[in-house]
């Protein structure tokens, strides 16, 4: 491909005019080239010669710079039949969990049931890379694991009642005219399905984008656009060092047919399909964290949320992916269920007893599983991450996970965990919950466990003090006699009105822990 050729006097024009306006672009910024390459040749039809584009982020905008060879231009009124450029912005595959990547769901979700869950909402089904996504619905289910008898599955959807759907999660395309007509958002009403699916509204994204079109007569056209956070709709926290882009060439056409591809940056280029867009990596990261969270708290815990950008704010959202299930135990082999959900992210920051306590807590939903939060706290730089089910064996009125003082200063811990029995609810005792309870000393130097306490419910149902076994009993309370030296359990019987009470006691320095049954 021949590129088109600047001379220096041209450039220094240009960069007068563009520095001129909002936004601004300069090639003497650290910038990235996307080669624009010829995607098809057509006999008889005019054809843009060649094209330049330029990206460069720093840190608040991504800003991109096209440069067009075209003598002709077509400036019809209506958009689909005008001269103009579309970039397509998308997350990195490590804004998903890891059976969600771009290489497995390249074109998203494939097909909706609009058939309502017990939590009435929408469900997605997805099929696996080897399916002809082509193939028509009766086709992809004639030969696969799908129950064709709804009634024997678990509230699986009739075939007959499934539709196709178009999911853009994390993914958004804009286009671009040299007349500086108002930017266009293209991929807006595939939007509806996940706005439904989440209950959000997504803003109106092409309103926070700035561009400024220049048309050189006889020559071409040049762009000079930025994308602010808000205009992505969908941002990584606490920031984007990676990002897919996609930027095309159209050519317009007053013919019936419109405007047709001329020149892409990617030669297999599949529009909506991020997996085939550009890959890059931002020389200097783009700061998206608008969660008020320190970013410090993210890279500590290796949790980097999806923030979607609505009406009003940003608002935290996942997406989890797993395999369907269809009879108790059973689950396709080629086919997956995937939901949306928004994501509920507390956090807080405290001092106690002059330590600095941030404390991050996250909600997870699942397909197949129970939700659960995840609680992640920093004392000192050092992390303690707990587990909460939504239901629990013992009050959490009287045992949650708190702080104390020890005798000689340091901060004493209670950290709480629940876990399901079967998280997946297919065993007899669905709502039957684990706990682990420890108590942790924490020092400027690090943490130690004093006492692991541990129980469970079902048919064997236990409690655990160090050592120290209580069949059918689980831990009721912890009262303190002196606070941060000796504390007193109680236990309760799963079935009688019979206790028990255990004694623990440790040094000032929380050494020699001893443990006694006192009734």
């Amino acid at each position: 491909m021949k590129k088109f050729e600047v001379v220096r006097e041209q450039w220094v024009l240009l960069m007068l005019i563009v520095l001129a306006v909002h936004p601004t672009f300069s090639l003497g910024q650290e910038y990235q080239v996307l080669e624009l390459r010829q995607t098809r040749i057509t006999r008889g039809i005019h054809q843009v010669i060649s094209a330049e584009s330029y990206v460069h982020c720093d840190g608040k905008n991504i800003s991109v710079h096209v440069r067009v060879d075209d003598p002709e231009l077509n400036l019809n009124k209506l958009s689909s039949k005008s001269d103009q450029i579309r970039v397509w912005l998308a997350l990195e595959n490590s804004a998903y969990p890891q059976r969600f990547g771009y290489d497995l769901h390249s074109d998203y979700i494939a097909y909706l049931a609009p058939a309502s869950t017990t939590e009435n909402t929408l469900r997605f089904f997805s099929t696996d890379e080897a399916v002809n996504p082509d193939s028509r619905i009766d086709e992809i289910f004639q030969d696969s694991d799908y129950p064709k008898n709804s009634k024997s599955s678990l509230n699986v959807p009739p075939i007959l009642d499934l539709t196709e759907a178009n999911v853009p999660f994390g993914m958004v395309g804009f286009a671009f005219f040299p007349d500086n007509r108002p930017a266009e958002w293209i991929n807006e009403e595939n939007m509806i399905v996940l706005e439904d699916a989440l209950g959000l509204q997504l803003a109106q994204l092409n309103d926070s984008i700035k561009y400024v079109a220049e048309i050189d007569k006889n020559k071409g056209y040049s762009l000079d656009i930025s994308f602010p956070p808000s205009s992505l709709g969908f941002v990584q926290l606490p920031e984007m060092n990676r990002i897919r882009m996609l930027v095309e060439v159209w050519n317009g056409s007053d013919e019936e047919a419109g405007a047709s591809l001329r020149l892409s940056s990617s030669e297999e280029r599949i529009a909506g399909r991020p997996s085939t867009f550009n890959s890059l990596d931002l020389k200097k990261p783009l700061q998206t964290n608008f969660s008020g969270i320190p970013k410090e708290i993210f890279y500590k815990i290796n949790f980097f949320p999806t923030y979607i950008y609505t009406e009003s704010e940003w608002t935290p959202a996942s997406v989890d992916v797993d395999a369907l299930v269809f009879l108790p135990k059973q689950t396709s082999e080629n086919l997956t269920e995937v939901k949306f959900y928004k994501q509920m992210l507390d956090y807080d920051r405290s001092i106690y007893n002059g330590y600095a306590v941030e404390t991050l807590r996250v909600q997870h939903d699942y397909v197949n599983q129970v939700s659960k939060e995840k609680a992640y706290t920093l004392v000192n730089n050092q992390l303690i991450t707990s587990e909460k089910a939504p239901y629990l064996i013992s009050d959490p009125q009287n045992i949650r996970t708190g702080f104390f003082v020890f005798p000689d200063g340091d901060l004493g811990l209670i950290v709480k965990n629940s876990f399901p029995v079967d998280p997946f609810g297919w065993e007899n005792c669905e709502t039957c919950v684990e706990e682990r309870i420890n108590i942790l000393k924490i020092s400027p130097f690090g943490q130690q466990t004093l006492l692991k306490i541990e129980q469970g419910e079902g048919k064997n149902s236990y409690c655990r003090v160090g050592d120290l076994e209580f069949d059918e009993f689980y831990l009721a309370a912890i009262d303190w006699i002196k606070e941060g030296r000796v504390m007193v359990l109680g236990l309760n019987h799963q079935y009688l009105k019979e206790k028990r009470r255990v004694k623990v006691s440790w040094k000032d320095d929380g050494s020699d822990v001893k443990l006694k049954i006192i009734d």
